[in-house]
């Protein structure tokens, strides 16, 4: 239903390039829904370029964004409304890569295979990405790969 659906937006810096922007929207829900998710962007944005996915239930988006040069930090950069739900993002609520979600630090890395996978395969192959770190194993044929504690050696 909608009331359960959650919307979550984060902007940060690129990883590879601090000069650029990008904005995240990520719809949770439980289950299936058609609730409609609208996406508007604010008075700060001069220019957005949709990178991959969509604004819908289940379903993260990326966008690099450029900011009006006039931008204030109590200036809006985008609005979603999802069923009962509705997030704000303020160009005050920007921050660097490195405190960025891991939701957030997957997307890019994932942009081009997925983009790539889409326009070959055709909307009717789609797949769905895990967002979420894969288990390391620990141990291989008996040998440990974590790093050994480190140590002194005294004489």
């Amino acid at each position: 239903k909608p009331a359960d659906l959650r919307v979550e937006l984060e902007a940060s810096a690129a990883p590879l390039d601090a000069t650029k922007w990008l904005f995240r929207v990520s719809v949770d829900a439980p289950g299936k829904t058609s609730a409609p998710v609208d996406l508007t962007f604010g008075d700060a944005i001069a220019i957005h370029r949709s990178l991959v996915g969509s604004v819908a239930p289940n379903e993260t988006a990326l966008y690099e964004i450029e900011f009006k040069p006039n931008a204030n930090p109590e200036d809006t950069i985008a609005t979603v409304r999802a069923g009962d739900a509705n997030s704000t993002l303020r160009v005050a609520d920007l921050h660097p890569w490195n405190t960025a979600s891991s939701r957030m630090k997957m997307r890019p890395f994932l942009f081009l295979g997925q983009n790539r996978t889409s326009i070959e395969a055709g909307p009717s192959n789609r797949y769905t990405l895990n967002e979420e770190p894969q288990p390391q194993v620990l141990f291989t044929l008996g040998f440990s790969n974590l790093n050994p504690a480190p140590s002194r050696v005294s004489t």
